[in-house]
């Protein structure tokens, strides 16, 4: 997670007015929502609050996928950097792909390993 978060706060103070997306439901090890637990990481790192959106519904990277892409849709985006470690890259993005091409999405996405 630490590592993920480096590299997203990285892309934000680049990217000042780019949106960040967290998302991340229920976990077993953490007593908030998982993108809740990224916000205060990236708060911490200098990110401001405005700049983050939640998506807390999701409970596998499927469901990542498609609530993102949802909101994604919703916020008039073209695209996302998607930021994960790189043993879940090649998943992630398939994820991504196939739940843009499902909800007739036309985005882009591109890898940012952590």
């Amino acid at each position: 997670m630490t590592q993920r978060l480096n590299v997203a706060a990285n892309l934000a103070k680049k990217h000042p007015f780019n949106r960040i997306i967290a998302s991340g439901g229920d976990t077993h090890w953490l007593p908030i929502a998982e993108a809740q637990f990224m916000n205060i990481g990236l708060i911490r790192r200098g990110i401001p609050p405005w700049q983050m959106v939640n998506e807390v519904a999701s409970t596998s990277t499927v469901q990542n996928a498609q609530n993102t892409v949802a909101m994604l849709k919703r916020m008039g985006g073209t695209g996302a950097l998607i930021v994960t470690n790189g043993f879940h890259m090649e998943r992630a993005m398939k994820n991504f792909r196939d739940a843009a091409k499902a909800q007739g999405a036309r985005l882009t996405f591109r890898p940012a390993y952590a």
